[in-house]
């Protein structure tokens, strides 16, 4: 493998008229229609077969299969052309990913709104500095490519009988891999600790590496579970909640191993999970939160009963005490009274369960409801500015502030 010091991608956006919002600046934003650029590197020259593709700002999984646009590899002269997914792009925040042979990974975040083209770098370990501020422009977008300061080489094995597991997902920092036939797969990397995502699409899990000395070779053992969970959601009064979110994570960690959604009757069925025992968070906009801690995989169903929330009101400022206003923001479920759920994922793709979307307003204030007692959120604004707020709302009252940066 190759080393190169630095790229530069050169980008062009073609635009198309989104449909009108109801009100603000998004009632005259646009949908990105394609995006056309060409990949250099330090010295001018181009680079073929560089990796470009699109994902969902604001998604559980940003390049996921359902959110992902591509990837297009660069022709011969550097040059490519993509076109978002249409159903994921309106009025969304745009990741742009940049990936190339010897080069860590680079993200970048676009939209195109009644300005213009909005575009600014996410920073990332080893990565450039964050720009001081959102760029508009009508001309081209640099991006620099840093080359890798190390080599991280993994191979999956089923933890029970240590054979190679292939098509495992394998996402590091910005960047990911699918392990071969024999389990391998290898990331370029920064130099610092990084977390390792795992995930076969029913079960995922993460463990932590370190390349601050160099290039890493480790096997990873998968725990591909085999035990099925029923879990019955009820209100306070008893009823069933329709359409409860669930998490199950690791008592040991707080690993999540499944989300799933249940059914009109409250009830939620979950294969391929390990032997646990879990703590499983419950949630429902109408209803509150719920938590089951110890529990182990079985044919019954376990039953969590729901408390209703409160309402919180957030303060939502920038690291400098400015108001964030009129940002969207997506909160992630962490901790709950003495029960971690661990997203052990950045923060950009959420925790143990969402709860609803909300706006900041003109002043930066944002309305929740949130569980009664103690509890821990992940907030994500969709221009990615991000933070995470610990409260009790039984002594800490319905209004508080965070702070989110970058």
């Amino acid at each position: 493998m190759s080393l190169r010091i630095g790229a530069v991608v050169l980008l062009a956006v073609t635009l198309s008229s989104s449909p009108p919002s109801a009100t603000g600046e998004e009632a005259e934003s646009k949908a990105l229609a394609a995006i056309e650029g060409r990949v250099t590197d330090a010295s001018g020259k181009p680079v073929l077969g560089a990796h470009v593709d699109f994902g969902r700002s604001g998604a559980f999984d940003p390049f996921g299969p359902d959110q992902v646009s591509g990837p297009v590899k660069t022709a011969a002269d550097g040059s490519f052309r993509i076109t978002p997914r249409a159903s994921s792009m309106s009025r969304e925040y745009t990741l742009l990913r940049v990936r190339a042979e010897g080069y860590i990974a680079q993200l970048t975040r676009v939209r195109v709104d009644h300005r213009g083209l909005w575009w600014r770098r996410i920073p990332g370990p080893g990565g450039p500095e964050p720009d001081p501020e959102t760029e508009y422009t009508d001309g081209p977008i640099a991006i620099e490519l840093r080359a890798m300061k190390a080599l991280f080489a993994g191979r999956v094995l089923d933890a029970e009988t240590r054979a190679p597991v292939a098509g495992v997902r394998c996402v590091v920092s910005n960047d990911e891999a699918v392990t071969d036939g024999e389990g391998h797969f290898q990331i370029p990397l920064a130099a610092g600790g990084f977390r390792v995502w795992l995930s076969t699409g029913s079960y995922s899990k993460s463990t932590w590496v370190n390349t601050a000395d160099g290039n890493v070779e480790r096997a990873l053992l998968l725990h591909r579970g085999r035990r099925t969970l029923k879990v019955r959601v009820v209100d306070s009064e008893g009823r069933p909640v329709d359409s409860p979110e669930l998490a199950v994570a690791a008592e040991e960690d707080g690993n999540i191993e499944a989300r799933r959604t249940g059914n009109a009757e409250g009830l939620v069925e979950l294969s391929g999970l390990s032997a646990g025992p879990f703590a499983l968070v419950a949630h429902s906009l109408s209803h509150g939160f719920g938590v089951r801690r110890g529990v182990t995989p079985g044919v019954e169903p376990t039953t969590i009963t729901l408390v209703p929330g409160v309402p919180l009101r957030l303060r939502v400022t920038d690291e400098n005490g400015l108001p964030l206003v009129r940002r969207r923001l997506k909160c992630s479920l962490v901790r709950i009274g003495d029960c971690v759920v661990d997203p052990q994922w950045p923060v950009a793709a959420g925790g143990a369960t969402y709860l609803n979307d909300t706006y900041t307003d003109k002043n930066g204030n944002a309305d929740l409801v949130v569980p009664s007692d103690r509890f821990a959120l992940d907030i994500l604004s969709d221009r990615l500015e991000s933070g995470r707020l610990a409260h009790d709302a039984s002594k800490d009252g319905s209004e508080t502030a965070v702070a989110l940066g970058w």
